[in-house]
């Protein structure tokens, strides 16, 4: 190995340097080595795709060379194709820095970081959460190695015109010795020389940051230029690289393939995306092209007459053109899957609620993964306003659109190969919006001032309407067409819509844009904040003025009475997706006003049952209005539809209740891939409570804080595990998976933790599963009355639709298996009925009019 080179016999110059390295292209030695490339690039946000920003908005490509646009805390960009290891003998870095003049008037540090560990052993987390060793100069001029500071600064003249600073790691069994200096035109001008650290300090990523003390000012701080990096302890992997075209997401519907790629912010014009598929490894073939939207950053792009019996490759590939003229292309691939028709199981994959305490989930991708699912659903807040740290900007609109960007794409960094090859869909939630509760009323803008929750409680969306709609195009615009694409308030865009897959027709909804706050629908003596009435007194049932007060909508309600009826496309189970259950299935301990205690309440061991809860009336779930949600609970029941949903970060199984209990539809809650706010279900029992036969006290009838029925069947409470970090281990975190069985009707849901590795069996999930149902049980199981038996010839699964007497409201509709009939169905009153037999798919239909008291079975032939 050749021997490293002192920073005194290193090119005089990095200038010089890197003059020498563009004409050569070629490192002097075998030694792993890097050169920035920031001078062949336009000027751009986008940093390349070997690095990762922290912030996006805070750094930029401008006059080919690096350059921090603010003064602010702990900017930083980290390299991703290059670590430090514990293994080797040296390296060497070396930058070309220069700082802004007006930013000399304020304290801070600018330079390298090294080291740089996150709070687990994969170089994104580094990138998110990592500290480090910062090797640097300060607007004094003193150079920073560690908590080390030279005695003698670099003058301040020379860090305007600009200083190259070089760095030298020096490792010899358990020690590294840093030397770090400073050079002006060619001579070292100030030195910080043989400063020790541990070894184990060394691994990790190696990057650049400009750190200034608060507050921020909106100046550009220092620019960087040609970074050179050399030596064995560096560990390189080329494959780490990020972008431009970061992830795709896509679905199927009736032969119309809707893709959305996810890009960087290259804001060149005229910049194109192209869509290319490939059958059985035969040449790729151009599907589709898309201009590049200059807000999302998305490229849109809509396949008609996809033949969705075959499976194909795909990428998606886009051209930048670099400074000198010449294009340079990228590729992100992936695979379109064949509808699974075929299939008699199609199983989902479903996540929600994604703080990144556990960034970059490998554990959950890996064992989500190995359920091999037909498709993956993400129900709502991919994101909370924490994630990748830093909090969030709300303006000027440019910056808040790449705030939201950069927690957007550390989702997809994280999650990607849950759904690249796979159809998927996300629901933006409240937080995803920037909110911590959501009552959109419509789409109108909150009140301009005051705190957070006094905002959200005066109704509507605190961001503007046009950032609210980067977030839908980002996260829903390959979804199937909206069923009304009428935009809302502040021209807000919709997205609520059915998608028929495999046979299983998913209802989609929102159910937080068009709900009604409750500071606005209750009267002043309930004492509304955050969604809670924190008056004790306050009492629900004798407050009966909801005719003004919506849950999902008027126009909402209308999809849904039209999706209820409509088994098209050969669907044969249904299954609505939204982001909260129509129940409040919480507790709290007794006298508790709001929910701020939460993360605040102690975990209990595992078989202690908490006394002295009682039932939350949290109005951020879909138990409010109860009116509006038994409106809702009873459309859900006409199509046998189960529910599944996100958001509670308690998973759970249950059954609604409206007249009765267990009159309704079953709703699966999945649990939260990291929790942030740990709810939890200990309801006061008595003695005399009956829960579900072999199942815990906590099962069984209840009545919410609202006063709603629900039978509870399963709960994943958070207990103590004993594993760390325990905030990410004891709050019942992982994913559920749902299967649908359409050959037997049964509908498996399951629970996994995060750590659990699926391939060992069932007995990994969470005690109260799996827990599987039958279609039938979402009408009236508690109903012990039905109609004559209907039998049907000459039909493959017929459709079998129970209207009232006059033959105008449906009662219930269901695709019967031919393994079902004769089929019988259950009603919830005695009386007489319109039964109507036939194939939507042929508009192939009759009926004949039947009674309880019937007898005999009815025959329809075909």
């Amino acid at each position: 190995m050749a021997a490293p080179t002192p920073p005194s016999q290193l090119a005089s110059s990095v200038h010089e340097l890197q003059t020498q390295r563009r004409a050569e292209r070629e490192p002097e030695t075998s030694n792993p080595f890097y050169l920035s490339s920031w001078h062949e690039w336009p000027d751009m946000v986008w940093t390349g795709p070997e690095f990762w920003a922290n912030r996006m908005q805070d750094w930029e490509i401008h006059n080919k060379v690096l350059r921090c646009n603010l003064c602010g805390p702990n900017r930083n960009i980290q390299l991703l194709t290059h670590q430090l290891s514990d293994e080797g003998n040296f390296m060497q870095t070396s930058i070309a820095l220069r700082w802004n003049e007006e930013a000399l008037q304020y304290k801070g540090t600018a330079g390298f970081r090294w080291g740089i560990q996150g709070r687990f052993d994969d170089y994104r987390s580094a990138c998110v959460t990592g500290q480090g060793i910062s090797s640097g100069i300060d607007q004094d001029g003193h150079l920073i190695l560690g908590s080390h500071r030279s005695g003698k600064p670099v003058e301040k003249e020379f860090l305007l015109e600009g200083v190259d600073l070089k760095l030298f790691l020096n490792a010899d069994g358990k020690k590294v010795t840093a030397d770090l200096s400073a050079w002006y035109e060619g001579r070292p001008v100030v030195t910080l020389q043989g400063i020790e650290f541990e070894k184990e300090a060394m691994a990790g990523n190696i990057g650049l940051f400009a750190d200034f003390e608060k507050p921020i000012q909106e100046t550009w701080s220092v620019q960087f230029d040609a970074w050179e990096l050399r030596g064995d302890l560096l560990d390189v992997n080329e494959e780490q690289v990020f972008g431009p075209v970061y992830f795709a997401q896509y679905t199927i519907n009736n032969n119309v393939l809707k893709m959305t790629a996810q890009l960087a912010p290259l804001d060149q014009e005229n910049l194109q995306a192209e869509l290319w598929f490939r059958e059985k490894k035969q040449d790729w073939q151009k599907v589709d092209s898309s201009a590049i939207d200059g807000w999302s950053r998305t490229a849109h792009f809509r396949v008609e007459d996809h033949d969705a019996s075959k499976e194909y490759d795909y990428k998606v590939t886009t051209a930048l053109t670099l400074g000198e003229g010449a294009e340079k292309k990228y590729e992100y691939k992936g695979r379109i899957a064949a509808e699974p028709h075929h299939k008699d199981t199609i199983k989902a994959v479903a996540f929600s609620c994604n703080w990144d305490l556990g960034f970059p989930d490998n554990e959950l991708v890996r064992n989500a993964g190995k359920h091999d699912a037909d498709l993956a659903l993400f129900l709502g807040d991919q994101f909370y306003e924490p994630n990748g740290g830093f909090g969030i900007q709300m303006e000027p609109p440019e910056k808040a659109a790449l705030d939201y960007l950069r927690k957007w794409v550390q989702f997809g960094w994280a999650h990607r190969d849950l759904f690249r090859h796979i159809p998927s869909i996300c629901l933006p939630d409240d937080h995803d919006v920037f909110h911590g509760n959501v009552w959109g009323e419509e789409g109108k803008a909150t009140i301009k001032k005051g705190g957070a929750a006094a905002r959200q409680d005066s109704g509507g969306y605190k961001m503007p309407g046009p950032w609210v709609n980067i977030v839908q195009r980002t996260q829903t615009s390959h979804m199937p067409d909206p069923f009304d694409p009428t935009p809302v308030k502040q021209d807000i865009t919709v997205f609520y819509t059915s998608w028929k897959y495999g046979g299983i027709d998913f209802g989609i909804i929102e159910d937080r844009k068009f709900k009604s706050a409750p500071k606005n629908i209750l009267p002043a003596n309930a004492e509304v904040f955050n969604g809670y009435a924190e008056n004790p007194d306050f009492d629900f049932s004798s407050f009966k003025d909801y005719d003004t007060a919506q849950l999902i909508g008027d126009r909402q309600k209308i999809f849904l009475e039209e999706w209820v009826e409509d088994w098209s496309d050969r669907t044969q189970i249904k299954a609505l997706l939204s982001a909260t259950s129509f129940m409040t299935l919480q507790t709290l301990p007794e006298g508790t006003k709001n929910d701020q205690i939460t993360p605040k309440l102690e975990i209990p061991e595992p078989g202690q049952y908490v006394s002295g809860d009682y039932y939350t009336r949290d109005m951020d779930s879909n138990g409010w209005p109860q009116i509006r949600r038994d409106e809702i609970v009873r459309i859900l029941r006409k199509a046998y539809a189960t529910h599944i949903v996100g958001d509670q970060h308690l998973a759970s199984v249950a059954q609604y209740g409206v007249d009765e209990f267990q009159d309704s539809s079953f709703v699966f809650t999945v649990p939260a891939i990291t929790s942030i706010w740990p709810r939890r279900w200990w309801p006061p029992v008595t003695d005399d409570h009956r829960g579900i036969m072999g199942r815990e006290k906590y099962t069984g009838n209840f009545h919410d804080g609202f006063g709603n029925k629900m039978t509870v069947f399963s709960v994943a409470n958070p207990v103590k595990t004993g594993l760390e970090p325990a905030l990410l281990y004891d709050r019942s975190t992982g994913y559920g998976v749902v299967h649908f069985d359409k050959s037997s009707r049964r509908i498996r849901f399951e629970c996994w933790p995060r750590f659990s590795d699926p391939a060992k069996g069932n007995q990994g999930q969470y005690d109260d599963w799996p827990f599987e149902i039958n279609q039938l049980d979402n009408f009236g199981f508690s109903s012990r009355i039905s109609l004559p038996p209907v039998e049907v010839t000459g039909l493959d699964n017929p459709v079998v639709m129970v209207y009232d007497k006059a033959g105008e409201e449906l009662v219930s509709a269901i695709r019967v298996p031919e393994s079902r009939l004769p089929y019988q169905a259950s009603v919830l009153a005695a009386g007489e009925y319109v039964v109507k037999v036939g194939e939507p798919d042929r508009d192939l239909w009759k009926e004949q009019k039947v009674s309880t008291n019937g007898t005999g079975t009815r025959r329809f032939e075909f």
